[in-house]
């Protein structure tokens, strides 16, 4: 059982549980609270299409695990991302120091968020999160008139500088990055 998974690093269940389990053709549970999109909502999003998988969202609001008074009080002294997350399993709270968070859930209420395409003739920008105690971003965007498309992402961390150059070169020439590349980084 693996509980919290959502507080746990992302590689521990594809790295070290599956792995141990296969000799013995084991089983896992993965329980806890959603904490943004992470591994946790990348895993619930396979249990719900995935026949092999046993999924089960218990919402405080629809379970009637906890009386209406209680509920009201968590309310009172919790922001709503919180009691979102924390009572009704919303992985699309804003988790605490997501800055466009609002923002975000806001344009994917308005239906601005959808898929684009990637348009060869036009160059490939990308935006760098450079962590050091955490992970380090790479988004890949394309300027189409006022329109900023978002076509690919890449994170990790434990590596070095020449991984990221690994990444960019492997996108060249290929959906997702054009010729050349172009940054821009900001600061806090």
């Amino acid at each position: 059982m693996l509980d919290e998974y959502a507080q746990m690093r992302e590689g521990v269940w594809s790295e070290v549980i599956r792995p141990a389990l296969a000799d013995r053709q084991g089983g896992a549970t993965f329980i806890g609270t959603p904490m943004g999109r992470n591994a946790f909502a990348q895993l619930w999003d396979r249990a719900k299409v995935d026949p092999t998988w046993f999924s089960l969202m218990l919402k405080a609001s629809e379970s009637g695990l906890l009386p209406e008074a209680e509920l009201a009080a968590a309310r009172k002294d919790m922001s709503a991302d919180q009691y979102a997350q924390e009572f009704e399993c919303s992985f699309d709270a804003a988790v605490v120091g997501a800055y466009y968070a609002a923002l975000i859930q806001q344009a994917e209420t308005e239906q601005r968020i959808s898929r684009v395409p990637w348009e060869p003739k036009l160059p490939v920008h990308t935006a760098w999160d450079l962590g050091i105690g955490d992970s380090t971003v790479i988004w890949f965007f394309q300027l189409a008139g006022r329109e900023v498309r978002i076509i690919d992402y890449h994170e990790n961390s434990g590596v070095g500088l020449s991984h990221y150059l690994g990444e960019l070169l492997a996108r060249r020439g290929k959906v997702g990055h054009s010729g050349s590349i172009s940054c821009l980084m900001t600061r806090r």
